[in-house]
């Protein structure tokens, strides 16, 4: 009630406030959690987008245990669809579905509404962009398309390749919810997939459904389009095939016959081909890239190497626009620094940089001191992936697992096992595949006062 009388007591200069609809929803959300019927009056008056967002979101994850405010909602999108000008109420259905699609993540089934044939063709006239929510919707439903039906459109080529993507999407599931598992048609689903994984345009997407389908022929697609995709998205497709152990083998062999260079293994690809656990594959890997098990006398053997090579002479002769790039493929995906880069693992903007030692202590052996929040959890999941990487995020129904390469939300019914530990997330052996030159230029830049800016003709390399 208090919440009711607040929104609609708020005027328009309200609206985008930064803080308003926090607090709002942080005294909302332990009733919203076990009573989702209660947030309808509330979604019903409100009008601030960010909260629009998180009372669907609330209500979406509950469409299976709840699918009465599941419906409401609906009704309440409806009536908007209907009895206004989408002009008018545009931004609270943007606020409102984006906070379904969020809460629809993992969920498979939940029982079907009243209301949803007529919001369904409403989205679908007002915002024809949202068909992939609708279809997500249709498939929760169990009105999807039969398997048939996908793999027609799946197999033809004049559609549109985000319709053929979403065939696939519905092909994948279909195979993962068949207890059989067939061998066979694993293998020509990767077969049919093939010209999706050869598009740029959609061919991450594609790979990372297909990455769900345990078969030799899914690797070998996606390595035989390897440089189809985009060159930023690459060390993800190898994250991808790192998560299993005939993935794995697979990249091992191409860089074996040479079809795959060494450096398409970056030190977390390792990490998480080394966590698979097989002595053979180990032995191959350190045979194509180096020695994997170090101990820690090996870390501290060549933190005492660097030390002497990192003078300050010669980190102030660093080119450091050289060594911004090298953060940028190397630190960027984990770290920010100076706004730029992920925020997975912690800022390095206001941290110790100009400390050499813990500069190395840090880098060549991040085991060494990892602070409770920042400690590794593998995840086994159901379809036989590992996955290596910080939890960033818990809900009821997910965990949002991120790594140097990937963020990846998994249903908490996916997952077999999850096994915390006591290492860091980022993998020692960052420098490993660096030259002496290139490790001064990088350090050079980690140290660096200010941001360095890269020279319009090197913004490529």
């Amino acid at each position: 009630d208090a919440a009711i009388k607040l929104l609609r007591l708020s005027s328009d200069h309200d609206i985008g406030d930064h803080n308003l609809p926090k607090l709002i929803w942080y005294g909302l959300m332990d009733r919203a959690a076990t009573t989702p019927d209660e947030m309808i009056e509330v979604l019903k008056v409100c009008e601030e987008p960010e909260l629009t967002t998180y009372l669907a979101r609330s209500i979406a994850e509950q469409a299976a245990s709840s699918p009465d405010a599941f419906a409401h909602l609906q009704l309440v999108a409806l009536e908007k669809y209907q009895n206004q000008k989408f002009t008018k109420i545009q931004t609270w259905c943007s606020a409102l579905l984006t906070g379904v699609e969020q809460g629809l993540v993992g969920l498979r089934r939940a029982p079907k509404t009243h209301p949803w044939p007529a919001l369904r063709d409403a989205i679908l006239a007002a915002t024809p962009t949202r068909k992939p929510l609708v279809d997500q919707i249709d498939t929760l439903y169990g009105d999807g398309m039969s398997v048939q039906q996908l793999r027609a459109v799946l197999d033809n080529s004049n559609a549109d390749s985000v319709e053929r993507l979403a065939a696939l999407r519905g092909l994948v599931a279909a195979w993962q919810e068949n207890e059989d598992h067939d061998a066979a048609g694993a293998a020509a689903l990767a077969t049919a997939a093939q010209p999706l994984i050869a598009d740029p345009h959609v061919n991450m997407a594609a790979a990372e459904l297909l990455a769900r389908v345990e078969h030799p022929k899914v690797a070998e697609v996606i390595l035989n389009h390897y440089g189809r995709f985009r060159s930023p998205l690459r060390s993800n497709v190898i994250s991808l095939l790192c998560a299993r152990e005939i993935f794995a083998t697979a990249v091992i062999e191409k860089i074996e016959q040479g079809s795959l260079p060494k450096e398409a293994l970056s030190a977390s690809h390792v990490r998480s081909i080394a966590a698979l656990g097989d002595e053979d594959l180990i032995g191959r890997l350190e045979a194509v890239w180096g020695r994997v098990r170090e101990t820690p006398e090996d870390r501290q053997n060549e933190i005492s190497r660097l030390k002497k090579r990192l003078t300050p002479a010669r980190l102030h002769a660093a080119n450091l626009q050289a060594g911004r790039l090298l953060f940028d493929h190397t630190c960027a995906g984990c770290h920010k620094m100076f706004g730029n880069g992920e925020h997975v693992g912690p800022d390095l903007t206001g941290s110790q940089r100009s400390n050499l030692d813990y500069l190395l202590n840090n880098i060549v052996d991040p085991d060494g001191v990892v602070g409770a929040d920042f400690r590794a959890t593998k995840i086994l999941t159901a379809d036989g992936r590992l996955l290596v990487g910080l939890v960033t995020q818990r809900t009821r129904r997910t965990i949002t697992i991120a790594s140097a390469a990937r963020t990846e939300t998994i249903s908490l019914e996916d997952i077999e096992e999850e096994i915390p530990t006591d290492q860091s997330p980022m993998p020692s052996g960052l420098l490993q595949s660096l030259s002496d030159e290139q490790i001064v230029d990088l350090f050079g830049y980690l140290q660096s006062p200010t941001q360095v800016v890269i020279a319009a003709n090197r913004m490529n390399q």
